[in-house]
């Protein structure tokens, strides 16, 4: 059976662009049925409120529903001063900017179990080698398209003797179950022992260009009011002017070939600029 650990709906929000998630948790629980999956995780950012909506349509799937929060908690390391943590299992929130180790701490105490997601990625939010912590690690992440570092996650995993999972860091419909771990537990707190321990098994799939593009779309459709109101009131013309233009062409055409060649340049890029940054994970 196969279950995704790492998902987000509409209830994770960003600040200049409000919405990450762009579709509800009953459509996301509604999908992965559809697709064939035993369980998911529904983990928002630093809150729990999809969970009810989520719940009640798992129990009408007959789906494994796990409670999660990709919590902000704060590192200790040098070079950087946060760190995302996955709490599975969880009864209720836990709030944001605790340390590594009491946010390890309040997530045990629920009975639950924490996971260290996208350690070493490009914008500098995972736990570093601070995931030495946590009881798991996500040494596979689908949206870590830069590859290396999940090459670096599952090193260091293997240097600490760390329980491993892959998941998909889902964001739309289409990215759920690209990674995703397989287990014979029939019930949560089986599956959550199962990934402590580290006996589970991993499928793995890299996010498409065509899923990147797309989930840019639905985030800059459903936050396009808020953008255009950013834009007006920090950017000058000519930025203003362009900025505005590029957008209204991606919306109203989002198919054209010009954003599958950005979005290879970007790629490219971001395979140079890994290998740079995470060099001295490497050594």
């Amino acid at each position: 059976m196969k279950f995704e650990l790492h998902c987000h709906s509409t209830h994770s929000r960003g600040k200049k662009i409000p919405f990450e998630g762009t579709v509800n948790p009953k459509a996301i629980i509604k999908h992965a049925k559809s697709i064939g999956l035993s369980g998911i995780a529904l983990t928002d950012h630093n809150n729990s409120n999809g969970w009810k909506e989520a719940k009640e349509e798992a129990k009408k799937q007959d789906i494994l529903f796990i409670p999660g929060i990709e919590i902000s908690s704060l590192g200790g390391t040098e070079f950087h001063t946060k760190g995302h943590m996955i709490g599975l299992g969880l009864n209720e929130n836990i709030e944001k900017g605790l340390g590594v180790k009491e946010t390890v701490d309040r997530i045990h105490e629920q009975g639950g179990i924490a996971i260290a997601p996208h350690p070493f990625d490009l914008k500098n939010t995972g736990l570093k080698e601070e995931m030495k912590k946590t009881d798991a690690v996500e040494i596979f992440n689908s949206l870590s398209i830069d590859k290396i570092s999940n090459f670096i996650a599952e090193r260091k995993a293997d240097k600490f003797g760390l329980s491993k999972v892959a998941s998909s860091d889902a964001h739309t419909l289409d990215m759920i179950g690209n990674s995703v771990i397989k287990s014979g537990a029939t019930d949560m707190d089986s599956l959550l022992k199962e990934i402590k321990n580290g006996y589970v098994g991993i499928e793995k799939r890299y996010a498409t260009l065509k899923n990147i593009i797309d989930w840019s779309w639905e985030r800059i459709i459903k936050s396009q009011a808020h953008i255009l109101e950013y834009v007006t009131d920090n950017y000058w013309t000519p930025k203003k002017e362009i900025t505005e233009m590029f957008l209204d062409k991606f919306v109203n055409n989002p198919e054209h070939g010009f954003w599958k060649f950005a979005a290879s340049i970007g790629l490219a890029n971001a395979y140079v600029y890994s290998a740079f940054k995470n060099m001295r994970w490497m050594l």
